[in-house]
């Protein structure tokens, strides 16, 4: 810690960010050393999209959200985590920032052209299936929840099997439970399995295994709201 702070005293911008995430997180041999306010100072200095982000989390932390959201728009056309928790920011109003769908749906967007990523599909999903503050497409909806799903997102999964009807409602319920096992008993309550024979059972469980099969469970989501951003 203390070759970086000697390192980030000589304008280095990577030292004074790995000098802020020590502040941040408490270096390894002693956590109690935290400090916000070091951790702040290091971050402004670095003058790097990771400062900028872990700066954002701090000051969303501490209840700042304006502050927060400013400091994230410096960077974020060239850097997605930033794009994904402004969304996030603006689609759940947090820390007193007013709810804005059309604009979190503009940042999801960007994510999403940015390196296609299985959240931000969610989200705009989620947006263009209930027409929040933007035109109601269900059909894209569907597409992103669709490819998200592809991708091993569980909240894409869940939203296919909750709007689908019929033996495509259980094959999208035989994926859920393969994906987070311990759901089996609450989503098999909430089925009527009379309604369908057993033949129709067993092709419905062959279509959802071929599913699996071809779209193994995969870790591609990026964790936006994890305490840092390393670069």
């Amino acid at each position: 810690l203390s070759a970086l702070e000697a390192d980030a005293g000589k304008g280095a911008s990577a030292s004074a960010f790995y000098a802020g995430l020590a502040y941040q997180l408490g270096p390894i041999s002693d956590p109690g050393r935290r400090s916000k306010a070091k951790a702040k100072s290091y971050y402004v200095q670095a003058k790097l999209p990771a400062a900028a982000h872990n700066l954002a989390l701090i000051l969303l932390d501490e209840g700042k959200g304006d502050a927060a959201v400013k400091v994230l728009q410096e960077h974020a056309e060239s850097y997605p985590q930033s794009l994904m928790l402004l969304g996030r920011i603006y689609v759940y109003g947090l820390e007193g920032v007013p709810k804005n769908y059309p604009l979190a749906y503009q940042y999801f967007d960007k994510v999403i052209r940015f390196n296609k990523d299985p959240q931000a599909e969610f989200e705009c999903a989620v947006l263009l299936y209930t027409g929040r503050g933007i035109e109601r497409d269900t059909e894209k909806a569907i597409r992103y929840w669709e490819s998200s799903a592809k991708f091993g997102n569980l909240d894409s999964k869940k939203a296919l099997y909750n709007i689908s009807t019929g033996p495509e409602r259980l094959v999208w319920m035989s994926i859920v439970i393969d994906a987070q096992p311990n759901l089996k008993d609450a989503l098999e309550g909430k089925e009527n399995f009379r309604l369908y024979t057993n033949l129709e059972l067993r092709q419905i469980q062959q279509r959802a295994a071929m599913w699996i099969d071809a779209h193994p469970t995969r870790n591609a989501e990026m964790k936006y709201l994890m305490p840092v951003m390393k670069i």
